[in-house]
């Protein structure tokens, strides 16, 4: 099943049978790119675009399957500007990346919004 597939979907089973294998396998993920004409959604024909609890609410279902099944360590969020700024702007996306983590610990958020990206990029 694509992710473009899911958009709508509140059955567990379809998130199940759509998460990738993840822990063990050396694989990352990179959460955003959701501005994309390609995304499926219709944010970049809006004359009002969505809010940051727009996207979260939209948004929540597809990261917490990726973050269930890869960890924390190895997700990161990525904005994907200038490509995004079709659909939302750059202040919108990273609070909805906000609101979406905002039940998880301080360690956890860390990860995905710095650490896992200073290690995979191996930035110092």
């Amino acid at each position: 099943m694509r992710w473009r597939d899911m958009r709508g979907s509140d059955n567990l089973e379809d998130r199940e049978g759509a998460a990738p294998p993840g822990r063990g396998l050396g694989a990352g993920v990179k959460l955003g790119g959701v501005g994309s004409v390609r995304s499926g959604y219709d944010w970049h024909e809006r004359a009002i675009k969505p809010s940051s609890a727009e996207l979260a609410a939209v948004l929540q279902p597809y990261f917490e399957t990726c973050i269930e099944s890869f960890g924390v360590d190895r997700c990161m969020f990525e904005s994907n500007f200038p490509v995004e700024k079709l659909s939302n702007s750059y202040v919108v996306i990273w609070n909805a990346f906000k609101r979406v983590t905002e039940h998880y610990s301080g360690a956890e958020r860390k990860a995905l919004f710095h650490d896992t990206a200073t290690r995979i990029y191996r930035i110092s």
